[in-house]
């Protein structure tokens, strides 16, 4: 599953660290890419949409859906 977050609360590369770990920890074959200066995350992984949202919130920060599922 492929799924595009907003994180508000992202503002430097600690975030960006801290939300990969956290994801990479929860699923090791997970591919996150980041764009900072958009507060965008990308997130290609085995779990489901409601079970990333809570890792990302563990890990200290909100993320809201932008859209469902994109190639």
């Amino acid at each position: 599953m492929m799924l595009r977050l907003r994180v508000e609360k992202m503002v430097c590369g600690h975030c960006i660290k801290a939300i990969a770990k956290a994801m990479q920890t929860a699923d090791s074959q997970a591919q996150v890419n980041v764009r900072l200066d958009d507060k965008i995350v990308e997130i290609s992984s085995t779990k489901g949409e409601d079970e990333i949202i809570t890792i990302i919130a563990d890990a200290g920060y909100s993320a809201e859906l932008i859209n469902e599922n994109f190639a």
